[in-house]
């Protein structure tokens, strides 16, 4: 076994972030990231945070199937060409998901250009996140619950600090 070298680091790097091109079957190509970085899935996450943050402040109902398709849409502006063409805006990425979706072009890319593998790291990464985020929200209880609960084995103690204080 070798040591690690920033060298072969770099030699990876370059490799994964290599785009190349794909020709659809009604002549035209796209350019995209056959494999898909580790930062660019978070920046994918992050972006899918936010959007269904505001989703749902806004009352759109996310479905398992609508978030399916859209996790799927966000694959298509991280990892091709497009996402420069593709809005920041929630309502306006439904809209351009649904004209991919309609013309076609959705599941072509989806099932013929993207690999697979690659789609299932994302998933796989958005199951982890998911994960740790269900934790920290369950730690979070927990510990709210055990400071409620020495509040009030504390009660007299607190008061008499709070009366020090306010005579100070």
């Amino acid at each position: 076994m070798s040591q690690l070298k920033l060298s072969q680091v770099k030699k990876q790097y370059t490799q994964i972030h290599k785009q190349e091109k794909y020709e659809l079957k009604d002549g035209s190509t796209i350019t995209f990231t056959p494999i898909f970085p580790h930062g660019d899935i978070e920046k994918l996450i992050e972006h899918l945070a936010t959007q269904f943050k505001y989703a749902e402040e806004k009352g759109f109902e996310l479905t398992d199937k609508f978030i399916q398709s859209y996790v799927l849409f966000l694959c298509i502006r991280q990892f091709t060409h497009l996402g420069k063409e593709i809005s920041d805006n929630f309502e306006e990425q439904i809209q351009q998901m649904n004209w991919l979706i309609d013309t076609g072009y959705f599941k072509e890319i989806v099932e013929e250009v993207f690999l697979k593998e690659e789609i299932g790291k994302l998933f796989e990464k958005m199951v982890e996140v998911s994960g740790n985020y269900l934790f920290l929200e369950k730690l979070t209880q927990q510990m709210q619950n055990h400071v409620a609960k020495l509040e009030l084995q504390n009660k007299d103690i607190l008061k008499k600090i709070n009366v020090e204080d306010n005579t100070q």
